[in-house]
């Protein structure tokens, strides 16, 4: 399929105003975070309050994109990001004939015919309708966002950012997303970035105590202690039955010595789940610090009671005296 005249159609569009997913298709490994959407689509009604200009950057972004995508042989991403072209600018010649390749090396011949006659302008382009251009968007953020855990799985920070990016820019109120792009920040060093995404996962659930609790381990990890106290509260507070985030506090009040809430969010958690041989044992410890010996005792035999072969506990009873 030949597109020379669209080719240069999108050559002399403002495609430097574009969003920067231009960059994208000649992104190299240093730059790749560079590629980020400039602006977020939720719906197909949004498309509708574009201007003509908007919606043609727009759709280059998405060309672009799917031109990396197709020199990675990620057909269906190619699609994808294609379609999303042409859902922006439907008389879009050069997205029509890639459209046109990709269909072709997908075997999908009848879609590849109809792609090179819109192509060659031989055809009219036919408009998707709202519920079409709502499931590309949806099934776009979908795709974006399995390819981009994909690489956090491999701990490839900068492109799991660059396709969470598009992932939200596609579905700018999923907080899976959000919580997932604070998650790779932080894993990048990207402290400013990793605080803002976590705040808007705040804001888009905030009933979920789990990213409050990323946040107190992120903030703890770099030195912010007391900031890592205040989150890890504000989790304990959306999920007051979560063991984990009471004994994750306790060692952090335990370590700036702060034994009262130490040994509180412990009884609280031991409240939660008193099976816990290892906590009465901690609980010993902190209690013992906090020169309460009885109490301490107590503990250790209930970890005895749990499990008897715990040695810890054994060493720390009280030895009975000799006999009168």
């Amino acid at each position: 399929c030949a597109g020379d005249e669209a080719t240069e159609t999108v050559s002399s569009t403002k495609a430097g105003e574009a969003t920067p997913a231009g960059a994208v298709a000649e992104k190299s490994e240093d730059t790749s975070l560079e590629a980020k959407p400039g602006s977020v689509l939720e719906t197909a009604e949004e498309l509708r309050d574009e201007t003509a200009e908007q919606a043609n950057n727009r759709a280059i972004s998405h060309w672009n994109l799917a031109r990396l995508y197709m020199g990675q042989w990620d057909l269906e991403l190619a699609q994808t990001e294609l379609d999303l072209a042409i859902l922006s600018w439907p008389s879009m010649q050069v997205a029509h004939r890639d459209q046109c390749l990709v269909s072709l090396m997908k075997l999908n011949l009848m879609r590849s015919v109809a792609e090179c006659i819109m192509t060659v302008g031989l055809g009219e382009p036919i408009p998707m309708s709202d519920e079409e251009a709502n499931s590309l968007i949806e099934n776009g953020m979908v795709q974006h966002y399995k390819k981009g855990l994909a690489y956090t799985r491999q701990q490839k920070w900068k492109d799991a950012a660059v396709e969470l990016e598009w992932a939200a820019n596609l579905g700018p109120e999923d907080f899976a997303i959000q919580r997932s792009l604070a998650f790779t920040y932080a894993n990048m060093g990207d402290f400013n970035r990793a605080e803002t995404h976590y705040k808007r996962t705040f804001e888009l659930a905030p009933h979920d105590g789990s990213s409050r609790a990323d946040l107190a381990y992120f903030l703890a990890d770099n030195g912010k202690l007391s900031e890592a106290e205040k989150a890890l509260e504000d989790a304990i507070k959306v999920q007051p039955k979560a063991t984990a985030y009471h004994v994750d506090l306790s060692f952090m009040a335990e370590k700036r010595g702060d034994l009262d809430t130490a040994s509180r969010e412990l009884q609280t958690a031991l409240e939660l789940n008193p099976k816990h041989a290892d906590l009465w044992v901690h609980l010993g410890r902190v209690l013992e610090k906090k020169g309460d010996t009885t109490q301490a005792q107590d503990a250790f035999k209930k970890a005895l009671l749990i499990d008897p072969r715990m040695a810890e506990a054994q060493n720390h009873l009280v030895k009975p005296g000799p006999e009168a």
